[in-house]
């Protein structure tokens, strides 16, 4: 039996379906929301500093399986970072509390 590589077993191909700019001055945010059940999105923090700037907020599918309590994430990006994530995952941003703009690059990808 032939062995295989990690390129042959996860070879698939990639598409670009959708992109946006999220730019939020002060007090602006996003609503909780999901992109869809199938594929990848992603964030790139174009204008974010960490200081000041909080990133996306993620909820998770599942509840706390012992307290029942809903579950956030939220990662810890700096300026130029790219998160990938599976589409169905609910996601959010709070609002700006600042005058510096926060800049993110947004994508969906579907895998074939």
């Amino acid at each position: 039996q032939e062995s295989r590589g990690l390129g042959d077993v996860y070879k698939r191909q990639v598409s670009v379906n959708g992109s946006w700019i999220e730019r939020s001055t002060k007090g602006m945010h996003h609503n909780i929301h999901n992109h869809g059940a199938t594929g990848y999105s992603a964030a790139c923090y174009v204008c974010y500093n960490s200081n000041i700037h909080s990133p996306t907020q993620f909820v998770s599918p599942f509840n706390n399986p012992i307290t029942g309590e809903v579950i956030h994430y939220e990662p810890d990006v700096e300026e130029g970072h790219l998160i990938l994530f599976p589409s169905f995952i609910h996601h959010y941003t709070t609002p700006n509390q600042t005058d510096t703009e926060r800049v993110v690059l947004s994508f969906n990808l579907n895998t074939y």
